[in-house]
């Protein structure tokens, strides 16, 4: 996770999917879905992404209108 703040304050999309795949692994789902909406959106591979997290993150696919 350490390595991938640097991406994720930068608010490089790839950055912030990854740290949002670390945190959904380390079970700090809050955290994650709080990330996941800072998330920039049109490049299709971080919206798929973002979207199978969607999935198991409260509300958060409808929020991003993929």
């Amino acid at each position: 996770m350490e390595q991938l703040r640097p991406l994720s304050d930068a608010n490089d999309a790839y950055g912030l999917a990854f740290e949002a795949l670390a945190l959904h692994l380390a079970g700090r789902f809050s955290q994650r879905d709080a990330l996941l909406r800072r998330v920039p959106g049109g490049d299709p591979d971080v919206d798929g992404l973002v979207a199978t997290f969607g999935k198991s993150s409260v509300g958060h696919a409808v929020e991003r209108d993929i």
